[in-house]
């Protein structure tokens, strides 16, 4: 009679030792914080230098029968996704689930858990998308607003300041009713032809502050459910160093939107709704946000199109709410029509203006952390990602 050979145990809980020791994670579906590149120990990738990658028919490599005792092979790594989490044998888009490099998708990165504060897995639906929103919107509001006070409401506060003290003077050039000698426009467009550069000036410092804010914010938010620890003196460093690139695909979206809107309103909603996520795609791959924006929109527009449909209502309901708040704080600061303003109303309006930015700020963040939750389930659809292998894409 034969011997069986002996119970080989259960799979060895040490990495080897040319390997360094990961950080266990803070929950399931994260990765272990400050983590070398995810790429650079997952399936697929290449070994880094001065160590030796796996062969072909090492166990555990993707493709390749597993030793006994080993784990088959694509089986997500101790502690991440738990509670079978891809399952066994998963295989999405690409070679062994993890990535078609021809489709744009990451290769070789962390397949995200159930508990993933970012990511929605394919099953969980509206609901698991909807209560990712929430939780890291609660978690990063703070912050958030703090960006947005320092890339819009310091700005506002700047330029309004500046302009009313140049408004202020030039009132009695404005023409009203029932003056005998009409106004020379000539003269009308010589005093104010100040403003008009202040206009041109705020305009432009708009712009870079909103490409600021815009990588911050998506920074801040990704960091966040990836369990990284970032401040808001991070999250703006961050937006600068992206700020040109932020900018230059703000612009592209404009034109784009501009030229489908010059149509009719079908194709320019149709054309915000595809370009919804050139953004995310930027700050994440680099390459065709575009392009990448309009594949992710359309691989599963029912679902894309509903989230957004409801980002959208979130943030007209806020904008209704904020007018009529404004409109009665601005009443007892109106004029007539026709009539010359007096320095009480302008500094009213003003004033007015400014507290209604205020009020729609939290509104504006929430927006932000949908759409990033709305991309990071998007490309969850096409391979697997994870809150940390975003986040490591962002940092590349």
């Amino acid at each position: 009679m034969t011997t069986p050979p002996p119970d080989p145990g259960p799979p060895p809980s040490e990495p080897p030792a040319d390997r360094p020791q990961p950080v266990p994670p803070p929950h399931p579906g994260h990765p272990p914080n400050g983590s070398a590149d995810p790429a650079s120990a997952a399936p697929g990738a290449d070994a880094p230098p001065g160590t030796a990658g796996p062969s072909a028919d090492s166990p555990g490599h993707p493709g390749a029968v597993p030793a006994p005792g080993q784990p088959p092979a694509g089986y997500p790594v101790p502690g991440f996704g738990a509670h079978g989490y891809p399952p066994a044998g998963y295989s999405g888009p690409g070679v062994h689930g993890y990535g078609d490099p021809a489709s744009g998708a990451p290769v070789g990165y962390w397949p995200a858990g159930p508990g993933d504060a970012l990511v929605n897995p394919p099953h969980a639906g509206f609901g698991g998308w909807w209560a990712r929103v929430v939780a890291v919107w609660r978690g990063t509001l703070g912050r958030l607003l703090a960006i947005a006070a320092l890339t819009q409401l310091l700005p506002l506060a700047v330029f309004g300041g500046i302009g009313v003290v140049l408004v202020l003077p030039r009132l009695d050039a404005l023409p009203v009713r029932g003056d005998s000698v009409a106004a020379d426009p000539t003269e009308v467009l010589t005093a104010f032809l100040p403003l008009l550069g202040l206009g041109v000036v705020a305009g432009i410092g708009f712009l870079l502050a909103g490409a600021v804010a815009t990588g911050a914010t998506m920074r801040l938010v990704v960091g966040y459910a990836a369990g990284q620890q970032w401040g808001v003196g991070d999250a703006v460093r961050y937006g600068v160093r992206r700020m040109w690139g932020v900018l230059g695909w703000t612009v592209v979206v404009g034109l784009v939107n501009l030229g489908f809107a010059l149509l009719c309103l079908v194709p320019v909603l149709y054309s915000a709704f595809a370009t919804s996520l050139v953004m995310m795609a930027y700050l994440c791959e680099r390459h065709s946000p575009v392009g990448r924006s309009w594949k992710l929109t359309h691989a599963r527009f029912g679902d894309v199109l509903g989230r957004v449909v409801v980002v959208v209502a979130v943030l007209v309901a806020a904008s209704a709410v904020v007018g009529i708040i404004g409109t009665v704080l601005s009443l007892p600061f109106s004029w007539t029509p026709g009539d010359r303003p007096d320095a009480v109303a302008v500094l009213g309006q003003a004033g007015v203006y400014f507290v209604q930015q205020v009020l729609a700020l939290p509104a504006g963040t929430f927006a932000a952390v949908a759409i990033a939750a709305v991309y990071a389930e998007a490309r969850a659809a096409e391979a697997p990602v994870s809150a940390a292998s975003l986040a490591a894409e962002m940092d590349r």
